[in-house]
Parts: structure tokens; sequence; C-alpha cells
């Protein structure tokens, strides 16, 4: 957390009395007017206007780049908060992107009959790598049946599969063996010093058997982060049971790329997002399944830079298993 204090001297006016100085504190009480200082993005940045007694008419901070509240993230929900307060002696809020170094953060303070004062401080914001997360396929978009372990009322069941694995049915204990249908990477090189991470959304998961629809309700993927992994790679290989003679599936999903400098009061930060699907159908004949047709995949990650490039949802992904009807 940054704290500053930024002091203006002002002239004497006589329907006012003397505004002395104005100052934004730093968490040792530095003042860093005209001064400059090293920060990060998703850092909290605390600033102070302090001045002697005076009637004050209006007073603003005017603050480069993007910023935000706070950015609140667990598996029971995702939310960004834009309202920064600007107009008041004091403001907190963090850098989304960095902006030009140094950039010039500006008090302005209105006061007495039309009395008017600046006072301003440099900041230079550091971000992690330009260099996004590289996304494969291991097993080429494959769409397989698999027989997966584990399931009381039947110990082991086809699956419909994108990847070619084998193991238990979560939540099984156990892990899986074999190749995801698409794994992700996260970029190298750690300066500033930070994590990277990711995080996936379920935006459309729809399983379609004879007469019967399953639908996903859309949200957060597992956990947060995804795999509750930090600084590491991540796959996913979606599969769904094969109750019926046949089965259609198609999935949706946004996986973001976040990096975070430290603990609170630090937030992470969104880098970049891929949208990735697949498709795929199989039928059952004489006790085989047929070879699923179909496929997937996604684009690159695309650099985020906006507020609305943040992962938000309202809570974990209800599976299309768990929500036919």
């Amino acid at each position: 957390m940054v704290k500053a204090c930024v002091p203006v001297t002002h002239r004497r006016d006589r329907h006012d009395t003397k505004v002395d100085m104005v100052k934004a504190w730093g968490s040792s009480g530095t003042d860093i007017t005209n001064k400059t200082t090293n920060v990060v993005v998703g850092q909290q940045i605390v600033l102070y206007a302090s001045y002697g007694n005076a009637s004050v008419n209006s007073q603003s901070w005017s603050i480069p780049g993007t910023i935000v509240a706070g950015y609140t993230a667990a598996a029971g929900g995702g939310s960004v908060d834009t309202n920064v307060t600007l107009n008041q002696r004091s403001t907190t809020f963090y850098w989304v992107f960095a902006p030009s170094s140094p950039s010039t953060v500006t008090f302005t303070l209105n006061y007495g009959s039309g009395q008017t004062t600046t006072a301003q401080a440099n900041f230079n914001v550091a971000a992690p790598p330009t260099g996004t997360a590289t996304v494969t396929y291991p097993t080429n978009q494959q769409l397989t049946i698999d027989t997966l372990t584990g399931r009381p009322e039947a110990p082991t069941s086809q699956f419909l599969v994108f990847g070619n694995i084998t193991g238990p049915v979560p939540p099984c204990p156990g892990t899986y063996t074999g190749q995801p249908g698409i794994s992700f990477s996260p970029p190298t090189g750690n300066t500033p010093p930070g994590n990277f991470f990711f995080v996936q959304l379920i935006a459309g998961d729809n399983v379609y058997y004879p007469n019967l629809t399953c639908t996903a309700v859309p949200g957060l993927d597992g956990a947060y982060p995804y795999q509750s992994k930090y600084a590491s790679p991540v796959n996913d290989a979606p599969f769904a049971p094969l109750p019926y003679n046949s089965i259609t599936r198609d999935f949706f999903a946004t996986m973001y790329l976040m990096w975070q400098a430290g603990t609170a009061p630090f937030i992470p930060v969104p880098i970049a997002s891929m949208q990735w699907n697949f498709q795929s159908s199989s039928t059952l004949t004489n006790g085989v399944w047929s070879t699923p047709t179909g496929g997937g995949g996604g684009g690159t990650f695309i650099a985020a830079t906006t507020v609305s490039d943040y992962p938000t949802w309202p809570g974990l992904a209800v599976t299309s298993n768990n929500n036919c009807h």
C-alpha cells in the first residue's frame, strides 16, 4: 500500500483562513510532492490531501490511466468496483494497467473567493512482461469415448471426453492420466515480482440426450484460481456421461490470464483472455459408441485493455450433468 501526502502552498485570501499546504502521505508519512514513487499495477494507492483551515468550495484528484476501487474474487463470486472517490480529501485506488511513466497525479483545491491551487506527484507504474500465455492441444483437439472409474452405481462407465484420459470421476479421489483436450501455460519471467495464474469461466454447456437436455448454469469453473494453482500450467478435459444411446454436447468457456504482485493490499489485474469451445456427437449402435464427430479449440490470448476484461461471475458454474430438465 502506498500512502502519500502532497503539499501545496497558498496565498492568504481575505475571505478565507490561510491554507498552509496540501499533502498526500505515504504509509510512513512520506511527502511525495513533486517526487517520483515506484509502484506496480494492482498495488493499493492511498492519497491524502493535507491543508490548513479553508473554506473549501471543491476538491478533486486527477489520476491518469485505468484505475479501480477494488476487485473481489472467490468461488462464491467475482466482481470489480470502479467507483473511485476523486472529489474528497483522500482517495484510494489501484492501477489496472501501467500508464506512461512517469505519470502525474494532480490534486486541485478550490477555496475561498475563487481561489485555486494544485499539487502534483509522479508515479512509475510497473507491469509484468507483455508476453501472454500459450495454448496447446495435446490430443490435437481429439474427442474420444473413454472409460472412467469410481462411481458407486457404476464402477466403470463410459464418457464422451474432449481429450483422451483415464482415471476417476470427480469427486472420487485420484488423478487422471492421459492427455487433456486443451492446455494453458503462463508466461515466463518474474519482473516485477509476482505470480501469473488462470481463471476459467463457463459461458455455456449444453448436453443433449434423447428427450433430455442438460444445461449448465454459467459461472466459475471449479475454483479460484483455476485448479487452485499459481504460476503453473493448467489443462482441461471436459467429459459427459453416456446414459442413453446418443449424445451431442456444445461447450463454451473463457480462460483468463491474471497477475498479482502479492497478497493484500495488492489485487490481481487482468493480462489477457481467450475463448475456446468444442462441439461433439456420438451414437450407440449394437453396444458400441461411434467415434465422436465434431471438434473445437480457440484462437490466441487477446491482451486486456479495459476494466471490462476482468473476469466476473455470480458463483460456481453448475455443470450440465447436475442441471438436467
